[in-house]
């Protein structure tokens, strides 16, 4: 019992690093003096993935996992103990191969070796609820990890300046447009041991009481899910704003609870001073501009007059009045202003 314990812990520790199935499979086969094994699962309910995880697997076996459960036993004349599972069913109109999938625990021996007793067959029957458990845990794990990856992917594409703290504010997380700024704006500076530094200590002091406040609040508490402050540096004319945000908040339709103390903080960072970085490709395929028109739009998001514009493209002012008029009728608006309201409120 002690024996089968400690291997059903080892079953349960494969879904935190798949590399361990293939010990978990050796460690049986040496237990059931079997020459190879292997599980075989179909899960229909995900887009029917299959795949086989096998420990030194002959060909033969690795054919007879993709078979019916009758070829098989027909193919190794007793000599392969299969346990068989069906999935719940999640549409009860198809059929048993493709309503829910199955799980196929097998183990293989030799033909010059005595087939599977029947209670080495019982023993596989104990495990198998074990080996399915923890594959719908390494199914979880990985749809996890997936979402967590496709969240940092996000990140990364903002164009809005994103740093992700961690609960000993260490910054654990930078996109693009955070590294830029935090290269060129003086008022705040990544140290080496990834720590920011703020300029001014009265600033420093507010900040990260603002993040302490953050990591310790309760995750449902509206008013302290989102705080702003500024720092300023001598060298700009523009203070850097910042912008707070839990990221231990309750789901929507979870039961409310108090976040965990000291939880990640997001900072999203603005210099008003930098110029607006967009993509005249965007404003292309958004509203029909040419290249030029939308090259004069962006000049003017980024502050310039007519005559800078001018001296910018080294075209007559006539001309970028002319263009302007055009990004005026393209994109439904009367008003410089307008314009510059336009690109910023759809985030391009």
């Amino acid at each position: 019992m002690e024996a089968l314990l400690s291997f059903i812990g080892e079953i349960y520790q494969a879904p935190c690093r798949s590399e361990h199935w293939h010990h978990v499979f050796a460690d049986l086969c040496r237990k059931l003096d079997a020459q190879a094994g292997g599980l075989y699962v179909e899960d229909h309910r995900h887009q029917g993935n299959h795949y086989t995880l096998v420990s030194h697997a002959p060909p033969l076996l690795a054919q007879a996992l993709v078979r019916e459960d009758a070829t098989s036993e027909r193919a190794f004349a007793g000599h392969i103990a299969m346990i068989t599972k069906v999935f719940p069913h999640t549409a009860s109109s198809y059929l048993p191969f493709d309503k829910g999938g199955r799980i196929n625990l097998v183990l293989y021996r030799g033909f010059d070796m005595s087939p599977f007793t029947s209670q080495e067959r019982q023993l596989l029957d104990t495990l198998l609820p074990h080996f399915q458990r923890a594959l719908r845990i390494q199914q979880a794990l990985q749809q996890a990890r997936s979402f967590e990856s496709t969240l940092w992917s996000t990140f990364s594409r903002l164009p809005l300046a994103t740093l992700v703290l961690d609960h000993d504010n260490k910054v654990i997380y930078r996109n693009a447009s955070a590294r830029r700024l935090l290269a060129q704006h003086p008022a705040l500076r990544l140290k080496g041991d990834q720590r920011l530094h703020v300029h001014h200590a009265s600033e420093s002091r507010t900040l990260f009481s603002m993040i302490t406040h953050l990591q310790q609040s309760d995750s449902n508490d509206v008013e302290a899910r989102n705080l702003a402050t500024s720092l300023h540096h001598p060298d700009r004319n523009h203070p850097l704003t910042v912008i707070l945000a839990s990221l231990s908040e309750t789901p929507l339709g979870a039961p409310a609870s108090p976040a965990a103390p000291n939880g990640r903080v997001a900072l999203y960072l603005a210099d008003p001073a930098s110029p607006l970085q967009c993509s005249p490709d965007s404003l292309i395929a958004t509203f029909g501009l040419t290249q030029r028109e939308a090259e004069v739009a962006i000049a003017l998001a980024n502050g310039l007059c007519l005559q800078e514009i001018s001296d910018q493209q080294q075209l007559g002012k006539e001309t970028i009045r002319s263009q302007l008029k055009v990004v005026f009728r393209k994109l439904g608006v009367k008003r410089q202003q307008d314009v510059i309201r336009l690109i910023l409120s759809t985030a391009l």
